[in-house]
């Protein structure tokens, strides 16, 4: 076995220029004790690269565990030794600036070599050979890389979510075992799968069987009913059980998600609730029948007009999560350049430096370090902003002074605002009165999630918050009605039909425009509704036919239409004056 063909030309030439020049002599120990290598180990290119740089002097270590080896980008020093190295690292390939990586942070084995090669030879993941190698520096010094582990860092999509959730795995000491490997694996969100693993570590629960119930369902399905169950301390291994049977499927539906399980403070939540929550998901209709009762729960009257921001629930109107996820996503991106992380202790500290003289400062106090705790967390699942996340880019928002309408100190105190609202919301009268409780009664996670742009809405031109209620239907439904008349009654060009829906109505032609009008009013606002065949949606839709007709129809039903047969005059155009 002979040394690969690039290194062995390198060193070729190296014995072609002896003697070397004084200054280069020091260095040549690494390409002389190379060229020592039995010749079994002449082709591994981990001992090549470990014994070359395990013998150069200090100073060209440093040097060479961050040299580029493209030409042009360094100019040579020592060339004989410049020549090997480089045909070294070209003969690595596509590992190449992945072993560097190892070796420059002392995890360079002929273990870590060799997994890092079949990883990148497997081609199971598009991440690079040097992040899948700072992967493994991470995850080896928190947890040893097990086989599990290392299929692990080979199929992850998102190498930093995963070492972040081996790292609260190992935080709380849980052993990745096959099981729990297996769970991480099947799922895209990797840290929220730790965190609900932790939960149930928490109360004893992680089992086999308990692990293995998790795998087979979405992370989004059971995320927040396992984090409320926690919070409310009901996380029992009945209560697990309950949750994921069949017979309760509709519990860990998009739609419970919605309706529900985002939207339940914690002090409601209790085991009689659980129950009845477990009734209703047998019914033929849970959704309609958990809508209600969560609603009569809380003492919310569905229908209400009123959009005031002080109402505790306004953050609640169906259409607010889709606008806010939509400002949670633009100040991401205005704002990606910072690090949330960074940004979190200082608002902590201008929070809590705040004077405690009044009822306000003391909940927002309260606030910023129970939504800040390291075991609180929910992501918006349209953005995929946590509120961590979004918690930071407000607060950059408040003192950007190019984009905030707001000055520094009014755009702050609607932001303190936002977090005394956040923590008693409960607390609060619908009309905004500060009931005077000691005990601090906070809204739900989506309510937070959404409390933080409503207060930004008036200030930051990415911040807007719709309100979309049933009533705001009801007054859109008759203007689409009549449009998309319009519409049909002037393709269709049909004199008679015009005089017959002039003299009888809609309903001439309800059939012909129905599927229109359901889709235009659906896109708009169906997340009122569970689905397009709600019997509430249709028979929304169907009273559509009713719709009368007003006086601008009228006006335009009366005017000769530019594509009848009747001939049309010839426009007028003034004549040209010439230029201006």
């Amino acid at each position: 076995m002979t040394f690969p063909a690039k290194i062995q030309a390198a060193l070729d030439l190296y014995d072609e220029k002896q003697p070397l020049p004084a200054r280069e002599y020091a260095s040549v120990e690494a390409l002389k004790v190379i060229k020592r290598l039995p010749e079994s180990d002449q082709n591994d290119l981990y001992k090549i690269y470990q014994f070359f740089m395990n013998n150069l002097p200090r100073e060209l270590e440093e040097e060479y565990v961050g040299m580029i080896t493209e030409e042009g980008n360094r100019t040579p020093r020592l060339p004989a030794v410049d020549q090997v190295y480089k045909a070294i690292m070209e003969e690595l390939g596509p590992i190449a600036y992945g072993v560097q990586s190892l070796y420059q942070f002392n995890h360079l084995t002929e273990e870590t070599f060799n997994i890092l090669f079949n990883i990148v030879n497997r081609r199971k993941t598009s991440a690079t050979a040097d992040e899948i190698a700072f992967a493994i520096n991470f995850i080896g010094s928190r947890h040893e890389l097990t086989p599990e582990v290392i299929d692990l860092i080979a199929t992850s999509s998102n190498l930093c979510s995963l070492q972040n959730a081996v790292e609260r795995l190992c935080d709380n000491e849980i052993t990745i075992t096959p099981e729990i490997a297996n769970a991480l694996k099947v799922h895209d969100d990797i840290e929220c799968k730790a965190r609900a693993l932790v939960n149930l570590k928490r109360f004893t629960l992680l089992t086999v069987h308990n692990i293995n119930m998790l795998a087979q369902h979405p992370i989004r399905s059971y995320q927040h009913p396992i984090h409320i169950l926690t919070d409310t301390r009901l996380l029992t291994q009945e209560n697990l059980n309950q949750l994921f049977a069949i017979e309760h499927a509709f519990l860990l539906s998009e739609t419970a998600q919605d309706i529900f399980w985002s939207r339940i403070p914690e002090h409601v939540l209790t085991q009689d609730v659980f129950n009845q929550l477990l009734q209703l998901a047998q019914q033929a209709n849970p959704g309609q029948l958990i809508r209600h009762y969560f609603n009569e729960l809380l003492r919310i009257n569905e229908d209400t007009t009123t959009i005031g921001l002080n109402d505790r629930q306004s953050t609640h109107t169906a259409s607010v999560h889709r606008s806010v996820s939509e400002s949670a996503k633009k100040l991401s991106n205005r704002y990606q350049s910072k690090k949330p992380e960074e940004i979190i202790p200082e608002i902590k500290t201008y929070i809590n430096s705040l004077p405690k003289d009044s009822l306000k400062n003391q909940a927002a106090k309260n606030c910023i370090e129970r939504i800040t705790a390291p075991g609180y967390n929910f992501i918006d699942p349209v953005s995929q902003v946590s509120i961590k996340q979004l918690l930071a880019f407000a607060y950059l928002a408040t003192e950007d002074q190019e984009n905030c309408t707001a000055a520094a100190e009014d755009a702050k105190a609607l932001f303190i605002e936002g977090l005394y609202e956040i923590q008693r919301g409960y607390n609060l009268s619908e009309t905004g009165v500060d009931q005077g409780s000691i005990t601090d009664r906070p809204i739900c996670l989506a309510g937070t999630f959404n409390k933080i742009i409503e207060k930004l809405q008036s200030i930051h031109p990415d911040c807007q918050v719709s309100f979309i209620t049933k009533k705001t239907l009801s007054l859109k439904l008759p203007i689409v009605v009549r449009e998309e008349a319009m519409h049909y009654l002037s393709a269709k060009a049909d004199k008679a039909l015009t005089a017959e829906v002039q003299a009888d109505g809609i309903e001439v032609i309800w059939d012909k425009i129905k599927e229109k009008v359901s889709a235009r009013i659906f896109e708009e606002f169906g997340s009122l509704f569970q689905n397009q065949i709600d019997p509430e949606f249709l028979s929304t839709i169907n009273s559509g036919q009713y719709v009368a007709l007003n006086n601008t129809l009228t006006t335009f039903f009366a005017a000769p239409r530019l594509n009848s047969r009747e001939p049309q005059a010839e426009p007028t155009v003034a004549p040209r004056t010439g230029q201006n």
